[in-house]
């Protein structure tokens, strides 16, 4: 099947989507190596690197929503620390904590 004309399309696609979000955790989010030792901390390394990769896309997405439409975007840089800030008070309750400040100040 993935040697069929359709399959090669298929399998291209995926593989400009699906891959390189793995790579892109490979490369800047330390998922070539695990941090920590133990299921918890090493689920807790993923889950944050997942979390960063998707508030990258979230402030592309929001800066590109923002050239398109011509809102202040300084304005809405502001609300999006704000969001950001917020999330980060919530660390401090998350278990193993530590390994959460740990994987930021890298």
């Amino acid at each position: 099947m993935r040697l069929t004309a359709w399959g090669k399309k298929v399998y291209a696609r995926r593989k400009e989507t699906v891959e390189r979000n793995f790579a892109d955790a490979k490369q800047h989010h330390g998922h070539r190596y695990a941090r920590f030792r133990g299921l918890m901390k090493v689920q807790m390394q993923c889950l944050l690197a997942a979390a960063a990769q998707n508030i990258k896309k979230m402030a592309l997405l929001e800066l590109f929503c923002c050239l398109l439409t011509k809102y202040d975007i300084h304005g809405r840089a502001i609300k999006w620390l704000k969001i950001f800030r917020a999330l980060l008070k919530g660390v401090n309750e998350w278990p193993g904590k530590n390994i959460a400040i740990a994987t930021f100040s890298r």
